[in-house]
């Protein structure tokens, strides 16, 4: 995303009728100073997510592989067709978020198909509506009580916006914070005194989290730096200096939850930098040019005499900031130096953590060896037994076989003994006989 202000104001709008469809658009899922990809981490793996103003499906794309059931809205025809075929929306409805009756049909389709999801995204979105009030009461009648609501705007209290207005430029263009589409324009503070406002009127409470800014430095901040160095030091005090977008994550908030809003009042007690106070202490009157002279000519007698003395106190002032100036820079060769041993620190955890991931990768082949070794000894076993069983039967075979061979043994013993009577018997006979002969 780009800064807004462009060389020329256009707000003529010649873009196509999908502007929003980017055939070449690229995943960077690893960039962390894209929204969407910043925002996706806060996803869980296998939600329901509700992507609103989804587009090409931008956000889907860095959750492909989740597992999560994704389903867009949108009212750009080709880029909804886009989020379908590349990113698996499950399926894109048709219809004005922020007047859903306009839609009726779709709109019902949605409500009668659709269950209750665990994310709502709002991805650059509230900057597009007349009434992000109206967007935010509609969508939350869709979120799971536990849910989350997923948001990014752009920062219009940026340094290159503050310097373009000191040249009298406030130019839109065609992409960027200052999109021509835009209708409202948010900082952080103002975002978060927005949600709050929701809170007094709205029959559900929110909590806000601040989760971080995508920042971004352009040719013209750069020209800033190089033409007035002092101008672009000062913008430096701004904390949203680079900043082109917020991100948030929305949360319910019950009621009788005391501590429920714990983010949204930490942010609202943020104390904001008063560039305004600052400003006025170090502007040295004695180095403007002849225009600006011309200016002051217009001054009132009273007013030039209060402003002596204003420019007295600035001088002043301007010493005390150079001091503090002098201040800062030690702070910072300290954060330096903080930041060195941090990285330090930093890259021995990853030398132990490769470490251990070596160990693991060892223990798991290991483990593989051991699996081989038990298949093949479990295989042994297999066939020792199936061996073990072939031989038991053999001996019950082996023992029948005795048994059946003793019995014959014993009908042959019987057999012998009756031939030996009959023999005795035949004896006895003959001895008789030849008794009788004689």
């Amino acid at each position: 995303m780009e800064y807004g202000n462009g060389e020329r104001n256009q707000l003529v709008w010649r873009s196509p009728e999908n502007r929003y469809h980017n055939e070449d658009f690229c995943v960077d899922r690893n960039n962390q100073n894209v929204n969407v990809a910043m925002l996706a981490k806060k996803v869980q793996a296998g939600s329901r997510i509700l992507d609103v103003g989804c587009g090409e499906g931008k956000f889907g794309a860095m959750l492909q592989g989740e597992n999560c059931y994704l389903v867009g809205v949108d009212i750009d025809t080709l880029a909804c067709k886009n989020a379908i075929e590349k990113y698996n929306y499950s399926h894109v409805y048709c219809f004005n978020v922020e007047e859903p009756e306009q839609d009726r049909k779709e709109y019902e389709e949605f409500c009668l198909k659709e269950q209750k999801f665990d994310y709502i995204a709002l991805i650059d979105i509230l900057e597009h509506v007349i009434n992000p009030t109206r967007v935010v009461e509609n969508v939350i009648k869709h979120l799971n009580k536990k849910g989350k609501i997923l948001v990014s705007v752009p920062n219009v209290n940026n340094a290159d916006i503050m310097a373009n207005l000191l040249r009298d430029r406030f130019n839109y263009r065609e992409a960027g914070v200052l999109d021509n589409t835009h209708t409202k324009y948010f900082t952080k503070r103002s975002f978060v005194e927005w949600i709050d406002d929701i809170n007094t009127d709205s029959e559900f409470m929110l909590d806000c989290e601040y989760i971080g800014s995508t920042f971004g430095y352009t040719h013209y901040m750069e020209e800033l730096e190089n033409e007035a160095p002092q101008v672009y030091n000062f913008l430096q005090l701004n904390p949203s200096f680079n900043a082109i977008q917020h991100l948030f994550v929305l949360t319910y908030n019950d009621r009788l939850d005391k501590n429920g809003d714990a983010h949204l009042k930490k942010l609202l007690n943020e104390e904001s930098v008063d560039l305004t106070g600052i400003l006025n202490q170090i502007i040295d009157f004695s180095k403007i040019n002849n225009s600006e002279k011309k200016i002051r000519a217009y001054i009132l007698p009273n007013e030039r005499a209060i402003l002596k003395e204003e420019i007295q106190s600035a001088e002043q002032g301007w010493q005390e900031c150079s001091e503090a100036l002098k201040q800062a820079k030690i702070f910072g060769d300290k954060n330096a130096r903080d930041i060195a041993i941090l990285k330090d620190e930093i890259a021995q955890f990853q030398n132990e953590r490769d470490q251990i991931y070596q160990k693991w990768k060892e223990t798991a082949e290991a483990l593989d060896v051991a699996k081989t070794g038990w298949s093949k000894c479990n295989n042994e076993l297999e066939i020792n037994q199936k061996g073990w069983r072939e031989c038991a039967k053999a001996l019950e075979d082996a023992k029948k076989g005795w048994f059946e061979c003793a019995q014959a043994l014993e009908d042959a013993k019987r057999g012998w003994k009756e031939c030996a009577r009959a023999l005795e018997e035949v004896k006895s006979v003959n001895i008789k006989t030849l008794n009788e002969q004689i």
